[in-house]
């Protein structure tokens, strides 16, 4: 403004930590200034999930769902599971945990892997005055064998390669995966 002030709005990420904010500006008549500050992102209530990297069908696995409440007062929380078709749950989806002032907390759920691909899995946690959801994908791997090939050949000219998908192959499970390296 005419003042030399100036207002934006940001989307922050919801994780807990402190970024750097640099700011430069000038004036009509070039003088330069610029400032450091850092810029706390902090979230009073919210819940976390922490998923393995990858799963195999058929694994059952134990989910722990954290839930941190830095709120003044206790409070009682929903934690919900969403449920999805490439998963079965063991239990509730839902469950009720009370939280007191600054606690730290968690449920599980324990689910079977159904499915391979690539799945969302999202938990919602609704408390007396804030509500919260995260949502992470987990790769579900066919529970099989790998097979590779490789072919070494020069790309001048088009290059075929072959292969045979077996019919005793796990369904969903074909996957080709294509790396070129570059050569002398």
């Amino acid at each position: 403004d005419e003042r030399g002030r100036a207002q934006l709005e940001l989307t922050m990420a919801d994780s807990i930590t402190t970024w750097r904010m640099s700011g430069l500006a000038s004036t009509r008549s070039g003088q330069l200034g610029s400032f450091q500050a850092p810029l706390r992102a902090f979230q009073e209530f919210f819940v976390d999930l922490d998923l393995p990297v990858a799963l195999t069908k058929g694994d059952e696995v134990t989910v722990p769902v954290a839930v941190y409440n830095y709120l003044d007062r206790p409070q009682e929380v929903k934690v919900e599971l969403e449920g999805a078709g490439w998963f079965a749950l063991d239990g509730a989806p839902a469950r009720t945990v009370k939280l007191g002032v600054g606690e730290v907390t968690s449920e599980r759920f324990r689910i079977r892997a159904l499915s391979t691909g690539s799945h969302p899995l999202t938990v919602y946690a609704f408390g007396s005055t804030r509500k919260d959801a995260i949502r992470r994908t987990v790769e579900v791997r066919p529970d099989g064998k790998l097979n590779t090939a490789v072919v070494n050949a020069v790309l001048d000219r088009p290059c075929e390669l072959a292969l045979a998908v077996p019919p005793e192959s796990l369904d969903a499970a074909e996957r080709l995966l294509i790396r070129l390296y570059p050569s002398a």
